[in-house]
């Protein structure tokens, strides 16, 4: 008897099969169209403000829009503050956050992913009950703790937590890793491949997304940390830039000129929408491919 041939669907329900993915392509469009204009409106505004041409046109009633461009917010606000001084200060800790807390990551979570230990699962578990608990819980502690050692009023606080990378990262990072094949790691180790070896030959060239993922977020955290260096930070020659900014805006006795704030925070803000822009196909291939497992 020949083979029984597969039934091909009828034109009718070929036809409501493709109707159904139109629509819901449509409704996916909208819903998505809606939720980023929601998201981007602040900072749409936040662009607008730093367009007019005194503080009172922003509160005026009704609002009007911007009559012209007044670009000389952006040079008024870069005066203000020590550009140069602010960036320096600020750089300085996020590259020392980004690359160490990175590095110390990928060690942590290749260690829960590849190696075998009494106590492991419950080590690991610990671990993530640390992403539970709220910042404002351990901020206190934290504080009282670099008092005691006399490092309140430098820069350490916001730079020594990150030698034992993020809880959150190493999550990520494992399960990442639970996604590639351990055959892969016993065929470097009969080619004579050490356990170091392993992990940056062989796996993490193939975790390049979710540590694009992992120094976005790193970027974004440090760049826009504010809480942390008010903090810690007293002397004004260390002062990063979100809180220059914040001096700046002190300086104006009289009234705050908030058209120069706002072209000072929309020159703040670039430097994160340019990374995620700019990074924006990796990280959401990290994002998506972090749940993968063997």
């Amino acid at each position: 008897m020949g083979k029984k041939q597969a039934k091909r669907p009828e034109p009718k329900m070929r036809t409501r099969t493709k109707t159904k993915k139109t629509v819901f392509g449509i409704i996916n469009t909208v819903l998505a169209l809606f939720f980023g204009a929601f998201v981007a409106l602040p900072f749409v505004w936040m662009f607008i403000c730093s367009m007019y041409g005194t503080s009172a046109e922003i509160f005026q009633i009704p609002l009007r829009l911007p009559r012209g461009l007044h670009f000389e917010n952006y040079g008024a606000i870069l005066k203000q503050i020590e550009v140069l001084r602010l960036l320096g200060n600020t750089f300085e800790i996020l590259l020392f956050n980004v690359i160490v807390g990175t590095l110390s990551s990928v060690l942590v979570a290749y260690g829960f992913a590849r190696f075998n230990a009494k106590g492991k699962g419950i080590c690991f578990s610990i671990l993530l009950s640390t992403v539970m608990l709220p910042w404002v819980v351990t901020m206190v502690p934290a504080y009282i703790i670099w008092s005691k050692v006399g490092l309140i009023g430098t820069k350490w606080p916001l730079m020594l937590p990150s030698i034992g990378g993020g809880a959150f990262n190493v999550f990520m990072l494992v399960q990442f890793y639970r996604g590639i094949p351990r055959s892969l790691d016993e065929a470097a180790i009969i080619d004579g491949c050490s356990r170091v070896g392993i992990l940056f030959r062989i796996i993490l060239p193939n975790c390049v997304p979710i540590l694009v993922t992992i120094l976005v977020f790193s970027f974004n955290g440090q760049w826009s940390d504010y809480i942390g260096p008010s903090l810690y930070l007293k002397d004004t020659a260390q002062y990063t830039l979100s809180l220059g900014l914040l001096q700046a805006k002190s300086s104006m006795f009289t009234a705050p000129r908030w058209n120069e704030i706002m072209a000072g925070c929309v020159l703040f803000s670039l430097p994160s929408i340019a990374v995620y822009a700019f990074s924006q196909k990796a990280f959401t291939n990290g994002i998506v491919m972090t749940g993968i497992k063997e």
